[in-house]
Formats: structure tokens, C-alpha cells, sequence
């Protein structure tokens, strides 16, 4: 119970995080995620939704946030013309350079595992 209890804390730390991130930017802490990850390569939204982890409905609601703010567009695949990819605009790549030069403050949050002999060893 205690670890459920310390996820608690966890979640608050994320909840403020993202409240201080929004007065300070007007954006969430997933549209900075979507912006994170389109500006490493394009993403259909299927295959973004299964790297930020919430439902395809909450990503398209999120998606049509920053296509209003202008920060991505989507362009369809030149070898199937039935994909759409999902791009920064050149003012989301602008705005992607701003945040990751401000000075937001950023909760440090431990968390300390027990390793178990079951747990694979990363980078072996």
C-alpha cells in the first residue's frame, strides 16, 4: 500500500508540473510531449498515440489544440495516399527551441526500484 500511496505524490508532482507548465507556455505537458516526439521524425497518429500513452480520442484532442495554434499539420504520405503524417510547422519548431532554452522548473522525483535478479540487466 505504501507504494500506491507514493505513486499519490508522484502524480501531484505531475499535476503541478503541468499546471506551471501552462500558465508559462499555454501548453500541456502531453502537447509538449506530441511536440518532443514530431521533432524527431514524423508520426502517423497511431503510432504517436502508442508512444505517449493515452487514448487515440485524448490524442486527437490534443492534435487538433496544436493544429489550431498552428505548431503541426498534417501531409500525407507520399507512397500511400491514404497516410497522414503528422509534422512541426516551422512556429512549432520555433516554439520546440524557446521551451527547451526556458528556465521551467522541472519536480525531482526519486524513485527507487529493488532490483530483482529477474529484472533484465539494460545495455547487456
Amino acid at each position: 500500500m505504501k507504494r500506491i500511496c507514493d505513486l499519490k505524490k508522484i502524480f501531484r508532482e505531475i499535476f503541478v508540473f503541468n499546471d506551471n507548465l501552462k500558465k508559462r507556455t499555454g501548453l500541456t505537458l502531453n502537447e509538449v510531449m506530441i511536440i518532443c516526439f514530431l521533432s524527431e521524425k514524423p508520426y502517423t497518429i497511431n503510432q504517436l498515440t502508442k508512444e505517449i500513452l493515452v487514448s487515440k480520442s485524448r490524442t486527437t484532442i490534443i492534435l487538433r489544440s496544436l493544429e489550431k495554434k498552428e505548431l503541426l499539420k498534417k501531409e500525407r504520405s507520399s507512397m500511400d495516399g491514404r497516410k497522414k503524417y503528422l509534422i512541426l510547422t516551422k512556429k512549432g519548431k520555433k516554439l520546440l527551441s524557446k521551451l527547451k532554452s526556458e528556465d521551467i522548473f522541472f519536480p525531482q522525483i526519486k524513485l527507487v526500484r529493488k532490483r530483482k535478479k529477474s529484472y533484465p540487466i539494460l545495455g547487456k
